[in-house]
């Protein structure tokens, strides 16, 4: 029992070690103190904070990627699309009067970069744009992964009384099956050869394995009355499956209440409250990353941006009125 005991001991101070030693990039956005209207794009790296260059009084930083030494950051400044190089902005060409970037991935020597241009979504490759095939209906896209020369897109296609989760394969859309009016795809990750897709159908939070809907327990013990949840992020590492994002409580009734959320950990399909740090719950989870044995989760907690390190809120400095994380990786 004394030899088990210490075996654990040791291994979770290795396991601090290792996640002292790694390099943690974080993406999102802060709002100025004096001026809420005032909105930064935000880096952090291993928690010091780096202001991203704009133009305009708006700016999100919305996903990161990482290659070697190259860091990757898109999202918005105003009405352009654009990312950053290694700390340097670059608009991406636009066909409209607005464009934003949403999510990035880089297969080696090519960037992809999914968003809206103008009226249309698709994608940026090397900074060229290249369109998604829709024909009117409401569309939007999430989350990009590659593989070889494979390319997937997740989002949401249809319209008010009936929107579908979605996702385009090489540019051709299938849809998710569901059980409600509405779902969306937020997130994917490939496996090997197995496709991982999170997101929501109606209320529920959902992941889809290779095209079968699986759906995710949300009630917590102890807690509610609840009235949706919604996974936001996806990662798999070995045999486990880590979906986050948030549960959403209502408290009061009739004209007088109030709503607040719970980040939440599904492992396995087994869910997990994430502390927040606050008196009242207010957190969600956005963005997730595994690396040598440890868990990332980033997000916010009452409008302060930070990530749980194996469930443990660390704080990520600001110093305007609030923030948020909205993208992690995580290297050596």
């Amino acid at each position: 029992m004394k030899k088990t005991l210490l075996s654990i001991i040791l291994m979770l101070i290795f396991s601090q070690f290792l996640a002292q030693a790694q390099q943690v990039h974080i993406v999102g956005i802060e709002t100025g103190l004096e001026n809420i209207a005032s909105i930064d794009a935000v880096y952090w790296h291993n928690g010091n904070r780096i202001i991203l260059p704009k133009t305009t009084q708006e700016a999100e930083a919305n996903a990161i990627a990482v290659s070697g030494s190259n860091v990757y950051i898109v999202g918005r400044d105003g009405p352009d699309a654009v990312y950053w190089f290694n700390g340097r902005r670059t608009v991406l060409p636009k066909v409209g009067y607005s464009a934003r970037a949403i999510a990035i991935a880089v297969s080696g020597s090519d960037v992809y970069i999914v968003g809206f241009n103008g009226d249309d979504i698709g994608y940026w490759l090397n900074g060229s744009w290249r369109a998604l095939p829709w024909t009117g209906e409401d569309a939007s896209v999430t989350a990009i992964a590659v593989s070889g020369t494979d390319i997937y897109i997740t989002g949401y296609y249809g319209n008010y009384d009936n929107q579908d989760a979605v996702y385009w394969y090489n540019g051709r859309r299938i849809a998710l099956p569901k059980t409600t009016q509405e779902a969306e795809a937020n997130a994917i990750t490939i496996s090997g050869s197995n496709v991982f897709i999170a997101g929501y159908d109606g209320f529920n939070p959902v992941y889809w394995f290779n095209g079968n809907r699986i759906g995710l327990g949300f009630p917590i013990p102890n807690f509610g009355p609840f009235f949706g949840a919604e996974a936001t992020a996806i990662a798999v590492s070995n045999s486990d499956i880590h979906i986050v994002g948030y549960v959403a409580e209502r408290l009061g009734d009739g004209d007088h209440y109030m709503e607040t959320s719970y980040a939440v950990n599904w492992h396995n399909e087994r869910l997990s409250v994430l502390p927040w740090a606050n008196e009242y719950a207010g957190s969600n989870a956005a963005a997730i990353a595994i690396y040598s044995g440890n868990i990332y989760i980033a997000g916010s907690d009452m409008g302060v941006p930070g990530y749980w390190l194996n469930e443990r809120w660390i704080i990520l400095p600001k110093t305007g009125w609030s923030g948020h994380a909205n993208s992690i990786v995580v290297t050596n």
